[in-house]
Parts: C-alpha cells; sequence; structure tokens
C-alpha cells in the first residue's frame, strides 16, 4: 500500500500509520498514541542537535517508559542552547 506525502498537525501520513499500529499494540486509544509519541520524531531531531552542539556538556537522553516525555542529562549546569531549544515556541 502507498502512503501519500501528506501532513496533518506536523504528523507525516507514515507516522500516523505508525502511530495506528502502536496504540493497538500497546492498547491505548489512536488519541492516546499521539499524546505519547506524535512529537518524537521533532523531539528526537531536537535531541541529535543538542547532543552534536554540545557534545561536550551532554551526558545522555531517554524517553520515559511510557514514550511522552524526553529526559536530558548534562555535565554540570544545564547550557542555555539546551533550555532555549526545549522550550515549546
Amino acid at each position: 500500500m502507498d502512503i501519500p506525502d501528506a501532513a496533518i498537525d506536523d504528523l507525516s501520513a507514515a507516522h500516523i500509520e505508525i502511530l495506528k499500529g502502536m496504540a493497538q499494540a500497546q492498547g491505548v486509544s489512536f488519541s492516546e498514541a499521539i499524546e505519547r509519541h506524535g512529537a518524537w520524531p521533532a523531539a528526537k531531531q531536537k535531541l541529535v542537535r543538542l547532543q552534536r552542539a554540545l557534545s561536550g556538556e551532554f551526558a545522555g537522553g531517554e524517553r520515559t517508559e511510557d514514550g511522552s516525555k524526553v529526559w536530558l542529562g548534562f555535565k554540570g549546569q544545564i547550557p542555555t542552547q539546551a533550555v532555549e531549544t526545549a522550550t515549546p515556541r
């Protein structure tokens, strides 16, 4: 099956299909799957950018078990760039 190259609320059609499968596999509603995992592609891109930009200060990152949040660790103080990148606009 071909999935169109379209997006709804910044979610590609392919990602929506993945989220439907995740909802079914986890036994949660589609809305819950979107809340837990919908922002992950964008968050992952930010995480990779921060990891590259702050490689000497970055200690690691981890998603919460339900996938709804991301924890980032830094050596010493949290860099301003990390706070600015993580703050929703």
